[in-house]
C-alpha cells in the first residue's frame, strides 16, 4: 500500500511494451525486469504540492511533471511559469506538531505535519525543536516528519521554548516555523516511602520531587520490572507495586 498524496495508482506485470497516448495526461515509467516490464501509472493531479510533484521526476529520472499556477500538472501542458526544480517550491511550511512538549533528555517522537517538506528524507538538511537538532529523523511524505527529540545542551530549571524549524538543502538558509515547542525539565525523585515492601506485592510507593506533571511516561521501573505509575502533581507520584518474582 502506498500514500495516495504519492501519485501512486497501480503496478501491471507485463510482458509488452505499454504507452500511453502522447496527449494524455496520464504519466508512464517502464522498467525491465528480465523477460517482463513492469509499468507503473502516475498522475501529476494527485500530488498536492510542490516538492512532491518535482519528487516524482526525481523517481522516474524523468522530467514528466512540473509545479504550474499552484498545482502539480504535466510539464507539457503548462505554457508558461512552470517550476521544474526543486529550489523553485515555495518553502516548506509547517501547519502543526504532535506532542508540543517534550523532557530535557529528549527521546520521544514528535510528528511534524505541513507541505513542501521534501520528496525524501536526503532532502532534509536538518529539523531544530525549540533550538534542538532531532536525534534522528524520517520524511513519511512532503507534508509528515517524524522527529526523535534530542537532548537539550544543558540540564534545564525553567521551561526552554522555541520553534519547530525545518531547513532543506534546495533552500540553503531558509527556514519556516511552527508553533512554539516546549522543553521541560526532567523528572527528579528526591525521596520515596517505605523502604521495605512485601514480594507479595499489592503496596503502594509514594514518591515526592519535582516535575512529575511533565512525566510522557505512565510506568515506572523498579528491580528492572515495569509497574504503573500515577501523577498526583508536579511533586508527588504514586507507583503501584506488584508481585516481585
Amino acid at each position: 500500500d502506498v500514500p495516495s498524496q504519492v501519485g501512486y495508482i497501480d503496478t501491471t506485470d507485463v510482458s509488452l511494451h505499454y504507452f500511453f497516448d502522447a496527449n494524455s495526461t496520464a504519466l508512464h515509467h517502464v522498467q525491465r525486469q528480465g523477460a517482463a516490464a513492469v509499468v507503473r501509472f502516475y498522475s501529476c493531479g494527485k500530488l498536492s504540492d510542490c516538492t512532491s510533484c518535482l519528487g516524482l521526476n526525481g523517481r522516474l529520472s524523468v522530467t514528466t511533471c512540473g509545479w504550474c499556477s499552484g498545482a502539480c500538472t504535466s510539464a507539457s501542458t503548462c505554457t508558461s511559469g512552470v517550476i521544474s526544480e526543486p529550489s523553485g517550491c515555495p518553502a516548506p511550511a509547517v501547519s502543526s506538531a504532535s506532542p508540543l512538549q517534550g523532557v530535557a533528555s529528549g527521546g520521544a517522537v514528535v510528528v511534524i505535519q505541513g507541505s513542501n517538506l521534501g520528496s525524501s528524507t536526503d532532502d532534509v538538511r536538518s529539523v531544530l525543536v525549540a533550538g534542538v537538532p532531532c536525534a534522528a529523523y524520517v520524511l513519511v511524505n512532503s507534508q509528515t516528519l517524524r522527529c526523535v527529540l534530542g537532548a537539550t545542551s544543558t540540564a534545564l530549571t525553567d521551561p526552554q521554548v522555541g520553534p519547530i524549524s525545518v531547513m532543506l538543502w534546495a533552500y540553503g538558509p531558509s527556514l519556516t516555523v511552527s508553533q512554539q515547542f516546549s522543553y521541560y525539565p526532567d523528572p527528579v525523585i528526591t525521596s520515596f516511602s517505605p523502604l521495605r515492601l512485601p514480594r507479595a506485592g499489592g503496596a503502594d510507593i509514594l514518591v515526592s520531587g519535582r516535575h512529575f506533571s511533565r512525566a510522557q511516561q505512565s510506568t515506572a521501573t523498579l528491580g528492572g520490572i515495569q509497574m504503573t505509575l500515577q501523577v498526583k502533581n508536579d511533586t508527588f507520584a504514586v507507583v503501584k507495586y506488584v508481585l516481585m518474582i
